[in-house]
């Protein structure tokens, strides 16, 4: 399965579409943000939510930060989430992020460019 994230689909990528990591990081000395890595990027899980691209109405998964309200909703709300992340981000899938350049540039970060502080 490929992504339209470029680096994602390098033979040496640690976080291709099929491994989405769950953590926290903070872009430029900001409050701390749940993410996913994809490629050599990092996803703003909380802006997703905030946008309404992942979770469900009124969900507030990855509104702290901190990865725990995430982590206690269980296996199948992962899954779920998974599952939406995949979709947005699949080659083939959802046009949503993919095609709106001003959100990618607000939630999709080079993970250099971050400071990462809990992988899940």
């Amino acid at each position: 399965m490929l992504s339209w994230v470029e680096s994602a689909n390098e033979e040496a990528c640690h976080f291709p579409l099929l491994n989405l990591p769950f953590g926290v990081a903070s872009v430029s000395r900001e409050v701390p943000r749940c993410v996913t890595a994809i490629g050599d990027k990092v996803l703003d899980l909380g802006l997703l939510e905030e946008t309404g691209l992942i979770g469900d109405a009124g969900e507030a998964l990855f509104k702290e930060p901190s990865i725990n309200t995430f982590m206690g909703a269980g296996s199948s709300v992962w899954s779920r989430v998974r599952s939406q992340l995949v979709e947005l981000l699949a080659t083939d899938g959802s046009s949503r992020l993919r095609d709106d350049e001003a959100l990618r540039a607000r939630c999709l970060h080079a993970q250099t460019a971050v400071v990462m502080h809990l992988p899940f």
